[in-house]
């Protein structure tokens, strides 16, 4: 189960942008549940979450208009 703290790490967001990752997170913890009933010996985790435009700059090749700066996107793998 991936949390609102680990998505954000120490972001502070707007309300909107947390209401989009809110959203986002049940829907990805909902299919890490799945994911777990099948990947035995198989761990899943975010290796990247919630970017601040300052830091979405700095990310080689990260979209300018990322929607990891809107609480709408994740990066996950195992």
């Amino acid at each position: 189960m991936i949390t609102t703290e680990q998505y954000f790490g120490k972001s502070l967001v707007t309300p909107e942008i947390a209401v989009a990752a809110q959203d986002l997170l049940n829907k990805v913890n909902a299919f890490l549940e799945h994911w777990e009933g099948f990947a035995e010996g198989r761990e899943p985790h975010m290796t990247s979450g919630y970017r601040s435009p300052e830091y979405n700059k700095t990310i080689k090749g990260a979209a300018p208009n990322s929607n990891h700066m809107s609480g709408k996107a994740i990066d996950i793998s195992d």
